[in-house]
């Protein structure tokens, strides 16, 4: 059994349920005056009520065309055919991918029906071949959100990277990229042996992508307050920090990386990076990737989170929280929690000159 597939494009019965609470007015079950219809809608807050709507009853259709009994929750909906145990789809990426629609009213049917095509076409394909599953394993980085019951463990197919994020394995196809559950994995050997093919196939899959690897100093007053934009179509370049070293070893190896990297993976398609130094120069590069991954996440399908982490000693460590305002406010406070370490890098010639009021850091 998969989990949750999503549309590809890197390459490439039941009666009626309950509308989301979200929708109705949860004592009266009635929709919400026309005078709100054009507020910003309590969970999918990228979409207005009249549209957050509109994309539930194109998803209720498209569904029960295809012979599934839908139900909606907060941020997912769960389809079955009576023969089969319910799925659950979750929503957090379809309503930021209808949100930069042109023409939303003209648009959405078609896009939202090809979405469900993928998905359930995903679903009804045949069991792979060993060969051909062992080639399309990949490991890839996602939101904890995500992690639903499944537990960490020698035999899982999820394992800790982050406070915000975990590893899973998923199955790369031309139609989806498939997150893979305990029984996916019945047969198939090792999970052990799986993650090292998961591992070498995503490194693969990075190195023949189109990644770009650039500086990016928005500000040209001070060239040192700068990062690094690992960024393309390619769906796995979210999940570049399991391999972040290696990158910066292949794409800029001038980079002085033994004082630890820290970066951010604000959605499937970028990574934010850049090498620990000290001083005002790492004290204003934080708040520039902080800003960055907090805008990028909140406006782009596929997120996966907006912090900033170290990796320093074969360690990752998240520094960084995120409070939203209300709404769809895309207005963010941001919390910069350095550790100590962190902390002694930046204060490291701030006002003592290069070896700070301590000597040096090393």
């Amino acid at each position: 059994m998969f989990g949750n597939p999503e549309q590809n494009s890197s390459h490439r019965s039941g009666e009626s349920q309950p509308a989301h609470p979200g929708v109705h007015n949860e004592e009266t079950g009635t929709p919400p005056e026309p005078d709100h219809l054009g507020d910003p809608h309590p969970v999918f807050t990228e979409l207005t009520m009249r549209q957050a709507m509109a994309m539930e009853e194109q998803l209720r259709r498209s569904l029960e065309e295809r012979g599934f009994a839908v139900e909606f929750e907060d941020y997912s909906v769960k389809f079955a055919r009576s023969e089969n145990q319910p799925r659950t789809m979750g929503l957090d990426n379809l309503p930021r991918l209808l949100a930069q629609l042109d023409d939303f009213d003209a648009e959405m049917p078609e896009t939202v029906d090809e979405f469900v095509g993928n998905l359930v076409a995903a679903m009804d394909s045949p069991r792979l071949p060993d060969a051909e599953f062992y080639a399309a394993m990949r490991v890839r980085l996602a939101p904890m959100d995500q992690k639903g019951n499944e537990d960490f463990g020698k035999d899982s197919p999820l394992r800790p990277f982050s406070e915000d994020a975990f590893i899973r394995l998923v199955l790369d196809t031309e139609q989806s990229i498939q997150s893979l559950t305990t029984p996916a994995l019945e047969d198939r050997g090792p999970v052990e042996d799986l993650y090292r093919m998961g591992y070498r196939n995503l490194w693969q899959e990075l190195v023949d992508s189109d990644m770009s690897f650039s500086e990016y100093t928005p500000n040209k007053d001070n060239p040192d307050e700068k990062c690094w934009l690992l960024e393309g179509t390619n769906f796995f370049i979210g999940s570049a920090p399991l391999f972040l070293e290696e990158l910066f070893e292949r794409n800029a190896p001038h980079v002085d990386r033994s004082n630890g990297l820290i970066f951010a993976m604000p959605f499937r398609h970028v990574t934010i990076a850049r090498e620990v130094t000290n001083g005002s120069d790492l004290m204003n590069s934080i708040g520039l990737m902080a800003s960055l991954a907090a805008e990028l996440y909140t406006t782009q399908p596929g997120a996966i989170s907006p912090r900033l982490h170290l990796m320093h000693m074969g360690e990752v460590e998240t520094f960084t929280d995120v409070v939203w305002g209300q709404g769809n406010s895309r207005q963010a406070e941001i919390h910069i929690k350095p550790n100590a370490y962190l902390m002694r890098r930046i204060s490291d010639g701030l006002d003592d000159g290069p070896e700070g009021p301590e000597g040096p850091v090393l």
